[in-house]
Formats: structure tokens, sequence, C-alpha cells
């Protein structure tokens, strides 16, 4: 086809709409508020619906939202019974390109399945702005998502996932502004005030996540700002949903990469707490940073650290360039160990 409008369909792609902040509500009450997931809840339903086939194959030049020309797109979705996938997913949008694959099985109400989903430097802003005209967050963001999951609906297919969530985030605009309460969000807006101190500002974050049976941990978690180097440790159950953080801050100026007091956030997914205690300074950095692809400060930058380090996140959302250097961190390491033995005879 040459163009797609939308617009043409009978439903809403997604419905934004305000929180009721008055009251305290889950996790899973605010996502059900603020975002309606029509068409999935839609294709849900036919998969259960008996001896259901259908096969699409579309490529249009034009895809267009009212007057916005959102880019190409190209997929193929197949229906069979209980069983849904989408393959080939090709879509080139303003600002960036999103590859995916996925595929779901609907056995009583229990929902398995797969997904691959690789965003390349897209615009969210754009995005954002497609979904609720007035949004005013903007930056890029870059993925690699390879998850297998089980749930017992839709809204808890990560309590069961296992897989890698590699993400990288280049923000332009972080006023406290939200279109999705998620809890990733959130966490976010609580870490913000602190990231921002003493006029800093925020560059990049990667993370490398592996999930295994629904429990998140890093690989490889940093945040560059204007004046720190922060790595940490992250965890997440899915299950209880139930998030722990940990961030270890260096100087990038004065004091060169010199320990700065810790953060930590804590809590349930629609109850995160903020700490920041001088006090733990001492104890905490005995045995900081226990990510298997750790990588001490002084080995990220090679030298005196630049005030926008967006290309050293662009460096470590490659997993393989991480896991390398890492290597030759611990080879070098070794070598030092051994000099020094062999110095004693």
């Amino acid at each position: 086809s040459r163009q797609l409008q939308l617009n043409d369909f009978a439903f809403d792609i997604l419905d934004i709409q305000q929180a009721d902040n008055s009251t305290p509500k889950s996790s899973k009450q605010n996502i059900d508020d603020l975002i309606e997931l029509r068409p999935v809840y839609r294709l849900m339903k036919i998969m259960q619906t008996a001896k259901t086939h259908f096969n699409l194959n579309l490529k249009v030049d034009k895809l267009l939202s009212g007057e916005a020309t959102l880019g190409k797109a190209r997929f193929q979705l197949h229906l069979r019974d209980n069983a849904a996938s989408l393959n080939h997913v090709d879509i080139e949008i303003p600002g960036g390109n999103i590859k995916a694959s996925a595929s779901f099985e609907m056995i009583n109400d229990n929902v398995t399945g797969d997904i691959e989903l690789n965003i390349d430097k897209l615009d969210y802003g754009i995005t954002a702005r497609m979904l609720n005209p007035k949004a005013t967050l903007d930056g890029i963001i870059s993925t690699n998502v390879d998850l297998e999951f089980s749930g017992n609906n839709i809204m808890q297919l990560l309590d069961h996932a296992t897989g890698q969530l590699d993400i990288a985030v280049w923000p332009k605009n972080t006023q406290a502004a939200k279109i999705l309460d998620l809890w990733a969000t959130n966490l976010y807006l609580i870490l913000l005030p602190e990231l921002n101190k003493k006029e800093s500002k925020v560059n990049c974050l990667v993370g490398l996540m592996s999930i295994e049976e629904g429990r998140m941990k890093e690989d490889f978690f940093a945040i560059d700002t204007t004046k720190l180097w922060i790595q940490g440790n992250f965890n997440v159950d899915f299950t209880k949903q139930k998030i722990q953080l940990s961030l270890f801050p260096r100087s990038k100026t004065a004091r060169l990469f010199s320990l700065q007091s810790p953060i930590r956030a804590s809590g349930s997914f629609s109850d995160i707490s903020l700490n920041v205690n001088v006090l733990d300074l001492g104890v905490t950095y005995i045995s900081f940073i226990t990510s298997p692809l750790h990588v001490p400060t002084r080995w990220v930058f090679g030298g005196k650290p630049p005030k926008d380090g967006s290309a050293v996140c662009e460096k470590f959302f490659d997993r393989q360039y991480v896991e390398n250097l890492n290597q030759e961190i611990k080879r070098k390491a070794q070598e030092e160990v051994d000099e020094i033995l062999d110095s004693d005879y």
C-alpha cells in the first residue's frame, strides 16, 4: 500500500488519561487507569476464539497519523487458534527505526511467548507527542531486548520472564512530565533532583540487564552527568513488584573520581523511596558495585573525563564491547598481581 491512515481505524491505539493523585493506587491500578491497551486486549480475545485463522502482510510507504507523516512500515501478523505472531516488523519514523518480532500463545488465561525489540536512536519526544500532543519529553532511546515471558495476563508478562534487556537513553528534556505512570518513570523522576544537584545535567543512562524468572539484575548500569559518573546495582522483582537500586557517584570535576555519597532507592513499584546517607559512605564502598561487567571509572574515560559523556554511553551500550573491556581489565589486573608475586622471589 502507498499509505495508511491510522485515524481511519475505529479504535484508539492508546488512550492517555490524567491520574487521580488523591488516592494511593497500586502499580497495576495506575496502569489500568492511565492506559487502555484496547488493540492488545482485542487481540487476546480473538486468540481465545476457537478456529481463528488470519494472515496479514503489510508494507506501506507512508504511515499517517492525522496530518503527521510517521514514515514507512512493514510487518506480518499471523493468527492461528490460540496463538499469534508478529514478524519482520520494521518501522521507520522521524528520528529513529524500530525492528521487532513477537509471538504469543494463550492457554486458558495464561500468556506465554517471546519478543525481540531493537530500537536504534529513536527520538522518543516525537513518539510521545503522537500519543499526547502536550507532552514535553524529549530525548533519544536505543534498546536491545530479547525475552521469553509468561504471565497470568497481559499486564504480568514479566512475572516469569527470562532474557536480556539493554537500554540507553540520552534525555534532552527531563522535566517531571509523564505519559505513562510506570515504575521506571517514577524511579527516574525521584532520582532526578539528586542527579541534577549543583547545576549538574544528565547526559545519558545505559543499562545492560539480565532477567531470570521475573528477577532482573544489572550486568552493567551507569549514568553520566556533567559533573558525575555514576555506576550502580539494580534489582527488580516483577512478581513481588519490588525494586532496589544503589548508585555510587564519582566526581568528574574537583578531586577527579573521588567518591560521593551513595544514592539508594527501594520500595514497591507504586511507592519508591529515596535515601541519601552520608554516614553510609565508608561501609558502602567496601563492597560497592557487584555488577558482573563492572568497569573501574579510570578505565571508562581513559583520562580526563569530558563534561558530556554521551559518546561513552553509546560505547557501553554495546554488550560485546563491555565484555571485552571487562576481560582486558581482569587480564591486566592479573598481570600486576603476577609481577608483585614475582618480585618477592
